[in-house]
């Protein structure tokens, strides 16, 4: 269920001239960009904790997720307004902004849900062909949450 193209719009071009670009340290002496996946099994124990968290806070599972992923981003970068890429369900990478800010993981988990809707409503949209109106070359994002794990095409610099 999506939102009407002109809401739409608007949403993905508050969200792209806001700007910003979160990007991992590299420790390597010879860092070059490129595309690499790393992937870690989540222990039972874990997954059944996070989905205990999400029923208690009344968010999805991929909001937890999400959550997690900011945080760890804005750790790694020092940023804390953080931006990355989300596979919206049966989608492709979309620009996701978040602020670790407030500090409190509640607000975070409250935050990440809402822009996990956001993001769902507007996931049809053409935000490619808006990018190329708005004069925007650079890659949106350098990493990207894929919560359900089924890939999505990836630009060439791209962490999954």
């Amino acid at each position: 269920m999506g939102m009407p193209a002109e809401g739409s719009r608007d949403y993905w071009r508050g969200v792209l001239v806001a700007g910003g670009f979160t990007a991992i340290p590299r420790w390597t002496l010879d860092s070059a960009p490129g595309v690499a996946e790393h992937e870690v099994p989540v222990p039972d124990e874990l997954v059944t904790a996070m989905r205990g968290l999400a029923g208690e806070q009344a968010v999805s599972l991929g909001s937890v997720l999400l959550a997690a992923h900011v945080k760890v981003l804005a750790a790694l970068s020092g940023e804390q307004e953080v931006v990355t890429g989300y596979v919206a369900a049966g989608g492709r990478p979309l620009p996701c902004r978040l602020t670790t800010e407030s500090g409190s993981w509640r607000t975070l988990l409250v935050d990440a849900h809402r822009v996990e809707t956001d993001l769902e409503a507007h996931k049809d949209f053409p935000v490619d062909e808006l990018r190329g109106e708005l004069g925007l070359s650079e890659p949106p994002f350098e990493t990207v949450l894929d919560p359900a794990g089924a890939g999505g095409d990836l630009a060439a610099d791209t962490v999954l």
